[in-house]
């Protein structure tokens, strides 16, 4: 099966656009980011309803390239942050997912239409319907999900497609199997997760959408909720939707500088704004700091420290944190972020009988503490 061609579509829809690559094993042959408009996108209809038009998009931008999607031998979409909470791995597309991505049963998200599309085009072609890098995905350790409210517990919620295929590579160059390593992986981009990894499980991590963790370019990660309920829930016409917008769009370097650009940052900082230069230090500052918390999650058995994301490209940042955290385990710089190639990565193991195939039930593996409570 090794020498066997696979041709692999893979499909990863944003907010304004979908991104779609088809590959031959691991090369890359065709890559496009289809961008919508807002018109086309409200005509189509709400997030869940925009599956038809965006495979459209795609398929007509793939036959402009001289693409043959007809030959394609699988079709792999992100798994939607609308799905259960399962553990990680790739999935064969069933009715159950297939419904509850549409309907956003646990979430609504523009990905939950990537396993719709992937179906369609799939079944249009006789090639296998797979998804991979699940975005509620589930591999918590039970102590990890007490928060300190009873209504409020921790939830695994990082960016698993990325780290995950960043940590299987960097276990791969080393000769070894990623189950077999104990990693602490940072994703340091617009977005920014920190997770302790062991031996291939995410067991603790920081929330990227309820904010438990570092500050980013534009959301405040963990705050003082005494002052962060002085500040702005008690403010006049605070409305639930206006604090929500404010935690998801207005925190970190928008809050203190009014941009979520880095490169508008590094401009102020080289024209001398002092203040700038500071909170571009913290930011990367508190990565460092979460990396420590979660070596702790290992009890310092750490074998290894991966940054990625698409702000390690900046070697002041890359530097800083690993300056801050080589003490713990050799650190391995990986900048950007793989999405196509992870998704692809992940259709090829299952076609060539490396992984196992996953089969999505629609139940959480983890939906509370009920099963350890007395009756």
């Amino acid at each position: 099966m090794a020498d066997k061609i696979f041709r692999i579509l893979a499909i990863n829809p944003g907010s304004t656009s979908t991104k779609a690559s088809i590959f031959e094993n691991d090369t890359e042959v065709w890559k496009a980011n289809i961008v919508h408009s807002p018109e086309d996108l409200e005509a189509a209809g709400g997030i869940c309803d925009q599956g038809p038009f965006r495979r459209d998009a795609l398929l007509a931008a793939a036959r402009e390239a001289g693409q043959d999607v007809g030959s394609i031998d699988a079709v792999v979409g992100v798994g939607g942050v609308g799905l259960a909470a399962v553990p990680y791995g790739t999935y064969v597309i069933n009715d159950t997912m297939v419904e509850d991505a549409r309907v956003g049963k646990y979430g609504v998200h523009p990905n939950n239409s990537a396993v719709v599309i992937a179906r369609e085009i799939a079944d249009a072609c006789g090639a296998s319907a797979f998804a991979a890098g699940m975005g509620s995905s589930e591999e918590f350790q039970d102590v990890a999900h007490v928060g300190g409210f009873k209504e409020t517990p921790r939830r695994c919620c990082v960016h698993m497609l990325n780290t995950k295929e960043q940590a299987i590579r960097h276990a791969a160059e080393l000769g070894r199997d990623y189950k077999d390593l104990n990693l602490v992986v940072a994703h340091v981009g617009g977005g920014i997760t920190v997770a302790a990894h062991q031996k291939g499980r995410v067991i603790e991590a920081t929330d990227g959408i309820e904010q438990d963790g570092p500050f980013t370019p534009n959301r405040p990660g963990r705050v003082g909720l005494i002052s962060f309920v002085k500040a702005f829930v008690g403010a006049e016409g605070a409305t639930a939707e206006s604090i929500k917008k404010k935690i998801a769009t207005q925190g970190g370097l928008v809050s203190h500088l009014g941009t979520d650009d880095a490169l508008e940052v590094k401009r102020m900082i080289e024209a001398g704004d002092e203040y700038a230069a500071l909170v571009y230090e913290a930011l990367f500052y508190n990565v460092a700091n979460w990396i420590g918390y979660m070596a702790t999650s290992l009890k310092g058995d750490v074998d290894g420290i991966i940054l990625t994301g698409g702000l390690m490209n900046d070697e002041y940042g890359s530097n800083y944190i690993k300056e801050r955290v080589k003490w713990i385990a050799p650190v391995d710089v990986r900048p950007g972020e793989l999405e196509g190639e992870a998704l692809a990565s992940a259709a090829l193991r299952v076609l060539r009988g490396e992984e196992e195939l996953c089969k999505y039930t629609g139940i959480p593996v983890w939906d509370g503490f009920d099963h350890l409570k007395r009756g």
